[in-house]
C-alpha cells in the first residue's frame, strides 16, 4: 500500500483550488487533506491535519502566504514542505520564497505539465529523505538534484547535451543494469560518449556505479538507477 503524501491546498479562489486538488488527487502518491481559502483556515488545517506538503498562494484575504511561510520556518512547523503557487512574480516575494526553502515557486496561470513535473520531483525528494537515517554523497546529490529540477541547458556542462542525457536516463526506466557499451549501442553513440553521460549521472546522484571483475580483461563498470 502506498503511503500517500498528505497535501494541503491554500487558495482563495474556490474553483481554482478545487481544480488543483482534483489534479493532485489523480496522482496515486498524494492525498489532499484539505482546502483552505484563508490563512486562518490554513493555520487551523495545518495544526489539525498535519500535512507534509502545502500548496500555497501568496494573495489571500487575511494576509500574504509568504509571511505565513516565514512563520512556519521560524518555528510553527519548520519541517513542512511548501510549493508556492501564486501570481506574485515580484523579486522580493520570489527571493523570499527561495530563501525560506520553498521546494518550488510556480507563477500563475498554472501550466498543468509544469505542475505535474513538480509533483513528480517532490515525490522522489520526499521518498528519498523519508527513507534514510544517514546519507551517502550520491544520495545527497540526488536530493539536491531533484530539488534543482533537471538542470537547464545553460546549467549543464558544455560536453553534456540534454537530449542525449534524457536518452541515457530513459534506458534505466525499463532496464535495471547497464554498461557504457550497452548504453552506447542502445542510443547510437560511442562507448566513450556513453561513459561520459553515465559518469555525469553518477555525480548527480541519479545513477550508482559498481565494478565487477571478470576472469579476462579490464574490470567493467555497471550502472543502475539510484533508488
Amino acid at each position: 500500500m502506498i503511503d500517500k503524501i498528505k497535501t494541503l491546498v491554500v487558495e482563495d479562489k474556490l474553483e481554482l483550488a478545487e481544480m488543483i486538488a482534483a489534479y493532485i488527487d489523480q496522482n496515486p502518491y498524494f492525498e489532499v487533506v484539505g482546502i483552505a481559502s484563508s490563512l486562518a483556515d490554513a493555520r487551523f488545517m495545518q495544526n489539525t491535519m498535519k500535512p507534509e506538503l502545502i500548496i500555497l498562494d501568496n494573495y489571500l484575504p487575511d494576509g500574504a502566504g509568504i509571511d505565513w511561510l516565514r512563520k512556519l520556518r521560524s518555528g510553527q512547523s519548520p519541517d513542512v514542505d511548501v510549493i508556492m503557487l501564486t501570481a506574485a512574480a515580484d523579486a522580493q516575494t520570489v527571493t523570499s520564497g527561495v530563501r525560506l526553502g520553498a521546494f518550488d515557486y510556480l507563477i500563475k496561470p498554472l501550466a498543468l505539465t509544469s505542475f505535474n513535473d513538480v509533483l513528480h520531483r517532490f515525490k522522489d525528494y520526499h521518498r528519498t529523505i523519508s527513507s534514510r537515517e544517514e546519507f551517502k554523497q550520491s544520495e545527497i546529490n540526488r536530493v539536491y538534484g531533484v530539488r534543482r529540477d533537471s538542470q537547464s541547458i545553460d546549467e549543464l556542462p558544455k560536453n553534456i547535451d540534454p537530449i542525449t542525457l534524457h536518452l541515457v536516463m530513459d534506458i534505466f526506466k525499463q532496464e535495471g543494469q547497464q554498461t557504457s557499451d550497452s548504453v552506447g549501442k542502445a542510443i547510437g553513440v560511442s562507448k566513450t560518449t556513453a561513459r561520459r553521460y553515465l559518469e555525469y549521472a553518477v555525480t548527480m546522484g541519479f545513477l550508482e556505479a559498481r565494478i565487477s571483475h571478470g576472469n579476462v580483461g579490464r574490470p567493467t563498470r555497471h550502472y543502475t538507477r539510484n533508488s
